[in-house]
């Protein structure tokens, strides 16, 4: 199974999902030119904690930041999230 298929797959099976990634893809995509970005933190896309461990358990998502206050996120393939979500 591509990855592709794989998040096509997780996204129909998940639905509420869809929200949380739009606004992880929105919001690094806002921050492109930052080179000091560290990605962003689950406020940023209105979920629960818990719901992001799902999405990293599917390798959606990764953790690129971790401290004992923050935690920052970042898709694993932007690209292959916007592609399923019809985003151009």
């Amino acid at each position: 199974m591509s990855l592709e298929e794989k998040y096509r797959v997780f996204i129909s099976q998940n639905p509420r999902f869809i929200e949380i990634l739009k606004k992880a893809v929105e919001h690094e995509e806002a921050h492109l030119n930052d080179p000091h970005y560290l990605g962003w933190e689950w406020s940023d896309v209105r979920a629960y904690p818990a719901e992001l461990m799902k999405l990293i358990r599917e390798g959606i998502v990764n953790i690129k930041y971790k401290s004992r206050r923050y935690t920052h996120y970042v898709l694993a393939n932007r690209e292959e999230v916007k592609k399923c979500l019809g985003i151009k």
